[in-house]
Parts: structure tokens; C-alpha cells; sequence
């Protein structure tokens, strides 16, 4: 079960670093507006937070190595939801400066 979790969350990982456009590099035309991938991290984040709070108070007889690996989920899935809400609202506002819808 922890193997699959875990496969499960690394192939998720990250999804507004790899599934968004800059507009920077794609420009306007191509960037990405969608702010979906940045939520999917957001979920993500929350999921792993209410996993470390469970694992802290209810699970006394474990290791609690889930402590530490849900504080890492929670940091490079946070960096990552940063990073596609600052794309997709930077995509956004440079769209309407060229005219283009979104």
C-alpha cells in the first residue's frame, strides 16, 4: 500500500511545473491560463497536511516517517502551486494587454 501511494504522489508530482506554460517562454498565444494544475497541487498540499495531522495524533505505534515525508509533499507541491498560480495569472494579464481572449 505505501509503495503505491507513494508511486501514485510522484507521478502527481508537481503538476504546474511540468503541466503549465510561461509566458515568458510560449508568449502570450501559448501560455497556459488555466489555474487547474496549480489546484491539483493545492488538493495535494491539503491532503498531505491532514495526513500529517492524523499520522501525529492518532498513530502512536508507528515510525511517523509519514511526518516528515508529508512536510516534504507539502513544500515541493507548495513551490509548485506558486509557481502555476503566478504563470496562469501572469498569462492572464499579459493576454489582455495583447487584446487575445482567455
Amino acid at each position: 500500500m505505501r509503495t503505491s501511494c507513494l508511486a501514485l504522489a510522484l507521478v502527481l508530482a508537481g503538476c504546474s511545473i511540468i503541466g503549465t506554460r510561461s509566458v515568458a517562454q510560449y508568449g502570450a498565444e501559448k501560455c497556459t491560463t488555466s489555474v487547474f494544475p496549480a489546484a491539483a497541487d493545492t488538493l495535494t498540499v491539503a491532503g498531505a497536511i491532514a495526513f500529517a495531522t492524523y499520522a501525529s495524533l492518532e498513530m502512536q505505534d508507528v515510525d511517523h516517517i509519514a511526518i516528515p515525508v508529508a512536510t516534504g509533499v507539502v513544500v515541493i507541491w507548495g513551490i509548485s502551486a506558486i509557481v502555476g498560480y503566478s504563470r496562469a495569472t501572469t498569462c492572464k494579464r499579459a493576454r489582455i494587454r495583447e487584446g487575445l481572449a482567455y
